[in-house]
């Protein structure tokens, strides 16, 4: 077999990836909250809403690498890839963190319509995926809303230009089904890609109208860090 990533030549037949680029990713964990568990800061200071903030990787590297591929090309193999080496993981972790922190309701972040329409796979696909199985072992409720929006592509902005676009919520409409009003609920929040954490921030304000008196949690796959800043040092 050759890797798909490198491109080197290796030995086992049931795998998409070589054992160096496994290493790769595995040097790429970052458990733990980023907000408290961190020497130095990563950049949450503005999401206060949270008790707590959760990633499991850097998004760093050949993480990228992967990434792009799938987002740019929809490329098969790269999504083979994400399952072969995160799904396991992902779906462990989450199981046991969602059990211990007594989680009621799931909401992944908003998908853009157009998406949906495309039918391109995402990894936010592969997030619900996981929740999906985690939910025939936990109780618990998930929504997975769409969004129509006239706001520009929060990846293509600077900080400055993101909280901008987000605030201009008359410019967003999320659709949920069947969201009634509760109190002292446990939420998790999931999201791909957690750079300054502004959408998720707007989303989960959005919900503060159904949901009054409860603990937020939010969970990213993959962290950008923000050496040594914090987001109101940018701002």
């Amino acid at each position: 077999n050759k890797c798909v990533l490198c491109s080197r030549e290796f030995s086992n037949e049931n795998s998409l990836v070589c054992f160096y680029c496994k290493e790769k990713f595995h040097h790429l964990k970052f458990f733990g909250c980023a907000r408290c568990s961190q020497s130095e800061c990563v950049g949450c200071s503005v999401l206060k809403d949270f008790s707590e903030i959760t990633c499991l990787y850097k998004y760093q590297s050949i993480m990228i690498t992967l990434t792009l591929l799938i987002k740019k090309d929809n490329h098969k193999l790269s999504i083979d890839i994400f399952y072969e080496i995160f799904f396991d993981e992902v779906y462990h972790f989450l199981k046991n963190y969602m059990n211990e922190n007594k989680i009621s309701y799931v909401f992944m972040m908003p998908h853009r319509k157009e998406r949906f329409l495309e039918n391109k796979w995402h990894i936010n696909h592969f997030l619900y995926e996981v929740i999906l199985k985690i939910q025939k072992e936990l109780s618990f409720k998930i929504f997975y809303p769409f969004l129509i929006s006239k706001k520009k592509k929060q990846s293509l902005l600077s900080h400055k230009e993101r909280q901008k676009n987000v605030s201009e919520s008359k410019n967003q409409i999320i659709f949920h089904e069947n969201l009634e009003k509760k109190v002292g609920e446990k939420i998790l929040i999931i999201d791909d890609i957690l750079t300054t954490g502004t959408n998720a921030l707007w989303y989960q304000r959005e919900l503060q109208e159904y949901f009054f008196e409860s603990d937020w949690f939010l969970f990213g796959l993959m962290r950008t860090l923000l050496k040594n800043k914090s987001l109101s040092e940018e701002s």
